[in-house]
């Protein structure tokens, strides 16, 4: 994977991790956000 995907990817999984915490279709986003925390882990 090369750096500039990696920044596209950094950045979209960023934005799913926000919604964590503040929306209104609760277990759905935690579920989405978590998986986006996972995968920052993993890329960082």
């Amino acid at each position: 994977m090369d750096e500039k995907t990696k920044k596209e990817i950094k950045k979209f999984l960023e934005k799913i991790e926000r919604i964590d915490g503040c929306a209104p279709s609760v277990g759905y986003a935690t579920e989405l956000a978590q998986q986006a925390k996972k995968l920052l882990k993993i890329i960082k």
